[in-house]
């Protein structure tokens, strides 16, 4: 097994990850829907996509991920989880983040130096205010902030000029702001909100392809 790269044992009883120190060429470990409430034996540090997504890790992140410096792609979904690490600029080549289904309302103010992160979910947790870190995440190509309760999304956001998808549906958002700027933007979900009218800047994007706007309160 010292040539296996990926590893895949999601779904199974586990209590802990079996031993992988010796598989030198793992790049992608899966250990989602297990029983596992911490990491106690040696991971790869080369790990490149992780997946530990439904274990029950008492509010938090095992320690261990942060000596993952290869990694680029985390799955972390619904592990109840309160906060977000400060420590996470440690996965400095980190690409793709899902923290969704968690109990978060913040981000550390650390996240804006995840300069390579280009796809960002946060949704459903506990937000009740747009984290303005995300807005400062230059390289995100698809952000979801989906059914998080919130009521308004800051023009700020017209910074993601590399924007590719959008999902703001299942808030409480009233009014959107702008969205001259992320000319990019080519799939936009806008739907189950409160939102009386859509922004003229988003008819103005040539590259939009899908737009969901339903379950709003829309006026002609």
């Amino acid at each position: 097994m010292v040539n296996l790269r990926i590893f895949d044992i999601s779904f199974n009883p586990l209590t802990t990850i079996p031993d992988c120190s010796m598989l030198k060429k793992l790049y992608i470990l899966r250990v989602h829907y297990c029983n596992l409430s911490m990491i106690s034996t040696e991971v790869p540090t080369n790990l490149q996509v992780f997946s530990i997504g439904k274990n029950p890790c008492h509010g938090e992140l095992p320690a261990r991920i942060y000596t993952l410096k290869q990694l680029q792609q985390l799955d972390a979904n619904h592990l109840s989880m309160m906060n977000v690490s400060p420590a996470i600029p440690a996965l400095q080549y980190l690409q793709v983040l899902n923290i969704r289904d968690n109990e978060l309302t913040s981000l550390p103010s650390q996240i804006i130096e995840l300069r390579y992160l280009n796809e960002l979910d946060i949704s459903e947790n506990k937000f009740s205010a747009f984290p303005m870190q995300v807005c400062s995440l230059l390289c995100l190509r698809a952000l979801n902030v989906s059914s998080n309760g919130l009521e308004k999304i800051p023009e700020e956001i017209s910074q993601l000029e590399s924007l590719l998808h959008l999902d703001l549906s299942h808030n409480c958002i009233k009014e959107l702001p702008s969205f001259q700027t992320i000319r990019q933007l080519s799939q936009l979900d806008v739907s189950d909100n409160q939102l009386t009218d859509l922004h003229d800047t988003i008819f103005s994007l040539a590259h939009l392809r899908f737009l969901y706007s339903s379950n709003n309160d829309l006026k002609p």
